[in-house]
């Protein structure tokens, strides 16, 4: 079985990999290097690399207190060593100085470092589009490659309407098909996870469209986009006169799909009063309608979806877990397009010769091989939506590759040379949207500032304050979350990347308050201080400019 890892050498950051962990060819290979590596693993691969006694030195587990340079250094051995991490910068920056330590004395080994399976998986999703090490590298979560899951199910022949609604032909694309096709026979609920513009409805519908249910009625809903105190009615309906604005019976989205499908979109907004209500609702198969006496029996099929990362909500108490685990009965990954980068040209195409209306339509060579290399961080979406800007701006020209990088450039509002390049009204409309955004980041930035100011002036804190402390920082750290969800708005590619890294520093704040209400104020001013300080002047500058801007 091969096992996704992340390798750090002399570059600036790691690249994603491969390993066979039961070739023996595999682990003498990653030592012939000219420079030390590490290879960063999930740790719930380990057990597969300890077979090899004599290939591998196991060195244990890290202790806090002891240098990797300590524990690794001066082996014949590629060496292995399980570690225990605050948080994933602390990581990033350990290894880097490791390596610098290593080529100092010229150690040209290879080191095997296992970490909790939730920080790998933070780390392959930031790094695993940079570039590639080795074998092809795969999309996926956990450590298994993803191809492996298919050659278990056996070939399945798939509908051509399942390849014209979910496209490409890369082992993650095929795998997500593969498994639409076992959901739709299910009968259990279906969870879809995966970054926004992944195409998850997409997947939701196909689920619905090919199996019995394909007849009857699908329901969408989109639980993000609903205030908590409507949510309720939207979904289970009401009587005449339950509430003021009630002036006749309505049926809810869950009755109106009757023996069909609901899609529950942006599951992840759910708050946690409505989480209990659709739990009952799925565990009993009935619901009551506001200002009902009786409950109504429903049989509807459920699909729900979400950008967000639900286990770590979980563990944050901000889902409840019994409802997570009846909704993933059946769990759908969507990868992320710069994963499968090899399927963006048959994207672009297909969505070309929709929006074109041309069905010869094909953009040409220099364009595609432009497209696989941009990251596409809104992902099919994304894609969709500079290819029918293009057509807006270009379609009766020969398209090249400089006017997709205006296009792009003008989208994410970097680069370009000014209002005239990009027209006053969508500059003046992005500039608007950018200065709310950076002002809710700000917004944000002061609330976790006035959730800690009052510890630091305290050399001791009770502990249930430090609960109430954390609950409030958890919160702030999922809207800071969801602001970068979208990276075009902070304007500066350097302060989006501040801000993400400032949500790991949080995390690991927020595990430290979670094992002690002590040494509070010395974590924050060793760890969170500098970076904090340095984010909301950032966050002040841009906004300062954009203001100077609208003057």
């Amino acid at each position: 079985m091969e096992y996704q890892a992340l390798r750090f050498d002399d570059s600036d950051h790691p690249v994603s990999c491969t390993i066979r962990a039961e070739n023996a060819e595999d682990i003498v290979e990653i030592r012939k290097t000219r420079l030390p590596a590490i290879y960063l693993l999930s740790d719930d691969a380990i057990d597969a690399f300890t077979v090899h006694p004599t290939l591998i030195r196991d060195r244990g587990t890290k202790h806090r207190k002891k240098a990797l340079s300590d524990l690794l250094l001066g082996y014949d051995r590629t060496c292995l060593i399980r570690g225990s991490y605050e948080g994933t910068r602390q990581l990033v920056r350990s290894c880097k100085a490791f390596l610098a330590r290593a080529r100092d004395q010229g150690d040209r080994n290879a080191f095997l470092i296992f970490i909790p399976a939730d920080a790998f998986i933070r780390l392959w999703t930031r790094y695993s589009g940079v570039g590639t090490a080795g074998r092809k590298s795969r999309s996926g979560r956990g450590t298994a490659a993803p191809s492996d899951l298919p050659g278990l199910l056996g070939d399945e022949e798939v509908p051509p309407q399942l390849r014209e609604s979910y496209i490409g032909d890369s082992p993650d694309v095929n795998l997500v098909r593969r498994l639409i096709l076992i959901a739709a026979r299910c009968e259990n609920p279906t969870l879809i996870l995966g970054e926004s513009g992944t195409g998850k409805e997409i997947v939701a519908r196909s689920i619905h469209q090919l199996s019995a249910r394909r007849g009857l009625r699908f329901e969408a809903v989109n639980c993000g986009a609903l205030p908590s105190n409507l949510l309720e009615s939207t979904l289970f309906g009401h009587k005449k006169g339950a509430f003021t604005d009630a002036r006749r019976d309505r049926k809810g989205s869950w009755e109106l799909a009757s023996n069909g499908t609901l899609f529950l979109d942006e599951i992840g907004d759910l708050s946690l009063e409505n989480q209990v209500k659709i739990l009952r609702a799925l565990s009993t198969n009935r619901i009551r309608p506001l200002g009902a006496e009786t409950d109504v029996t429903v049989h509807a099929s459920v699909i729900a979806a979400t950008n967000r990362d639900l286990f770590a909500m979980v563990q944050s108490g901000h889902f409840r877990d019994d409802l997570y685990y009846r909704l993933r009965s059946f769990l759908i990954f969507t990868p992320a397009l710069r994963n499968h980068p090899d399927d963006i040209p048959l994207m672009a195409n297909q969505f070309w010769r929709r929006i074109t209306k041309v069905n010869a339509a094909v953009l040409p060579a220099a364009v595609l091989a432009e497209m696989k290399a941009y990251p596409w961080y809104g992902n099919g979406r994304e894609l969709k939506n500079v290819l029918s800007f293009l057509n807006g701006l270009f379609g009766r020209h020969p398209l090249g590759v400089e006017h997709f990088r205006a296009v792009t450039r003008y989208q994410r509002g970097v680069g370009g040379s000014g209002a005239g390049e990009r027209g006053p009204a969508g500059l003046a409309l992005h500039r608007a949207e950018a200065l709310q955004h950076l002002k809710r980041a700000d917004e944000v930035l002061r609330a976790v500032e006035m959730a800690v100011q009052p510890y630091l002036k305290r050399t001791r804190t009770a502990l249930p304050e430090m609960k109430v402390t954390l609950s409030r920082i958890e919160n702030r750290m999922l809207e800071l979350e969801a602001l970068c969800l979208y990276p075009v708005l902070f304007v500066n590619p350097a302060l989006f990347e501040r801000v993400r890294d400032l949500h790991e520093d949080l995390s690991g704040f927020a595990r430290h308050l979670e094992k002690s209400a002590g040494g509070v104020k010395g974590y924050w001013l060793r760890h969170l201080e500098d970076p904090f300080q340095r984010t909301r002047r950032m966050v002040f500058q841009e906004v300062a400019k954009i203001m100077r801007f609208r003057k």
